[in-house]
């Protein structure tokens, strides 16, 4: 019970994050002047949907890596920046040279990186225009995780719970 009562905090603060930046985000593009430009596609209510999920999913695979630990779960949560944004996608590059059986296992552990995620896009390709009106330029880049925004929101999301209720177990254990 005190556990769901740590991570519901967790939760409230990862949630309260997402809105401080929006807003100040909104002020700064406001004091700009450029408010007007600012538009919304279909996938508004997406993006939050899969930035919680992708926040939550960091916050559980931590909480999971480090609940059964005595000590060095902060070496773990050190790490897991350089790992998750240089190592796994690097280790996935590099072993597409050396092993396609070695390539498809890093592949398959970025399913486990919060931040193979954040990719936006449809999924299979990311646009990013630039430029102004009809004369936009498109440009594309493959995402690590090949799916539409909502399904990477809900598998985010699921893995998040589920690495919760492993830091649970874990948790438990270690009160006996």
């Amino acid at each position: 019970r005190l556990a769901l009562s740590y991570l519901a905090w967790d939760f409230v603060a990862i949630v309260a994050a997402l809105v401080y930046v929006l807003v100040l985000s909104l002020i700064l593009i406001g004091s700009l002047g450029v408010l007007r430009l600012v538009t919304f596609d279909g996938d508004v209510a997406g993006t939050p949907a899969l930035g919680l999920g992708v926040a939550l999913m960091y916050n559980g695979l931590l909480q999971a890596l480090t609940a059964g630990r005595v000590s060095g779960g902060g070496a773990i949560v050190g790490l897991s920046w350089f790992a998750f944004a240089f190592g796994l996608p690097a280790a996935a590059a590099i072993s597409a040279l050396i092993n396609p059986l070695l390539h498809d296992f890093f592949v398959a552990l970025n399913y486990l990186n919060p931040l193979a995620y954040m990719m936006l896009g449809d999924g299979t390709s990311v646009h990013i225009l630039s430029g102004a009106g009809s004369s936009a330029t498109v440009h594309h880049s493959h995402s690590l995780i090949p799916f539409g925004i909502w399904q990477r929101a809900a598998l985010a999301w699921a893995i998040g719970l589920g690495s919760w209720a492993v830091a649970i177990v874990a948790w438990k254990r270690l009160e006996v």
